[in-house]
């Protein structure tokens, strides 16, 4: 629900309340190197992971989407090219926060899936 934007002004809603928009995420363990850390006497792993974030448009009009995933940990790739941004927040934990945030425009009846990858410290 958008309460107000002004005239020319841009609005952003959450995707998950776009009721002709279906989004789905998952996040799957790929690879997983035990032991390979020591921080502050404590053993971490080193986990890659693979996201999916899977849009299908059910709208009769073209849609432009900003879509936006914080994920903790490096990050390696992705699909689309994403404009990536290492946040400040958490700047003493064993993992960086990343912002990847990609911009589309989904066409009616289009499905798009956006594939990332990032590696993160795990105790």
């Amino acid at each position: 629900v958008v309460n107000y934007t002004s005239a020319g002004g841009t609005g952003r809603v959450r995707i998950t309340k776009a009721l002709d928009i279906r989004a789905e995420s998952e996040e799957l363990e790929k690879e997983r190197e035990r032991g390979a850390r020591v921080i502050r006497g404590s053993h971490y792993d080193l986990v890659t992971i693979e996201g999916t974030l899977s849009l299908t448009s059910y709208k009769a009009d073209p849609v432009r989407l900003e879509i936006t995933r914080v994920v903790e940990g490096e990050f390696v790739n992705a699909k689309g090219e994403p404009e990536v941004t290492r946040l400040a927040e958490a700047l003493t934990d064993a993992n960086p926060r990343t912002r990847l945030k990609w911009d589309l425009t989904l066409s009616p009846g289009e499905k798009v899936e956006i594939r990332y990858l990032y590696r993160t410290w795990v105790p």
